[in-house]
């Protein structure tokens, strides 16, 4: 059987990583990992926000972080004007 590894197991804090909405804090509340030969292997997350209206999404792990500094250092690129 074949397995797969991803960065945040359910409950973990996070942080997403968003143009628009900005840097937001989060729990994992569910990690998917689809494999096709088509795509390979995906992980997405269910996340729920923390302290927020906008409530839950399913995101990639790429826009994720375990780090409000690495998190801000990610964001910061995607709204400075060139």
């Amino acid at each position: 059987m074949a397995t797969a590894t991803y960065a945040y197991p359910a409950g973990s804090v996070v942080f997403h990583v968003n143009a628009v909405t900005g840097v937001r804090e989060a729990i994992v509340s569910a990690v998917n990992i689809n494999v096709t030969l088509a795509n390979g292997t995906v992980i997405n997350y269910n996340i729920a926000y923390k302290n927020s209206v906008y409530g839950i999404a399913t995101v990639l792990e790429s826009v994720l972080y375990n780090d409000i500094d690495l998190a801000l250092a990610a964001y910061k690129p995607l709204v400075d004007l060139p």
